[in-house]
């Protein structure tokens, strides 16, 4: 859980490059070939049914009247169909996101204090965040707080606070505790500092309002 080195022989650095090669190819294709064509043709989707309809609903309903919308212009089953696959998405994505920030959290509890928090309970540790985040997201609710763009906001400006400090580690992190032949390129650092100086400005603009 805490990753391991390997000695940077030439043998061992030609299979680090060849598993840095084949991740980016990954990660291109999960992300702009999937990830990001499903945005573009969503909106697209979005665009195309109710945008500029004057009876157009607000917040998450907006899903309901798009479905109507298809409904209207195909057949009653392509509505039926669409608002399925919504659900499925939604559900999913929020699912992932809870599994991923619980375990993200879990571990890093473990590896911040071995002795206090033991690698035997991580199970535990999982189930604690995700039950609290599970409970926050009710008191969210109960509260009233129900309106998607406000949900948004807040998750993005929280996010944006994350990725300003994610950003700064993750260059140190790399330039310090990686050897040389394995540290990013010049283009890569100056990548991440861009989005590390976009963050924090925005954050930072974000907290003055």
């Amino acid at each position: 859980m805490e990753g391991a080195t390997f000695d940077p022989n030439p043998v061992n650095l030609e299979r680090f490059r060849v598993w840095w090669r084949r991740i980016n190819i990954e990660h291109a294709i999960i992300f702009w070939a999937t990830g990001a064509t499903s945005m573009i043709m969503l909106s697209l989707l979005a665009y195309s049914t109710v945008f500029g309809n004057p009876q157009g609903a607000q917040g998450i309903m907006f899903l309901v009247s798009e479905a109507a919308t298809l409904a209207q212009r195909t057949f009653p089953v392509i509505g039926v169909a669409f608002l399925l696959v919504a659900a499925t998405m939604l559900f999913s994505t929020q699912f992932s996101v809870l599994d991923a920030t619980s375990r993200i959290m879990s571990e890093n509890l473990t590896i911040l204090s071995p002795k206090r928090f033991k690698i035997e309970k991580l199970p535990i540790f999982y189930y604690l965040f995700l039950w609290t985040q599970i409970a926050a997201g009710i008191v969210i609710f109960s509260l009233g707080i129900t309106e998607p763009l406000t949900l948004v906001v807040i998750g993005a400006f929280l996010n944006a606070i994350a990725m300003f400090v994610y950003s700064a580690l993750i260059i140190f992190l790399n330039k310090t505790s990686l050897v040389k032949p394995l540290r990013p390129s010049f283009l890569r650092v100056f990548v991440v500092a861009c989005a590390f100086i976009f963050y924090g400005v925005f954050s930072l603009i974000t907290i003055l309002k």
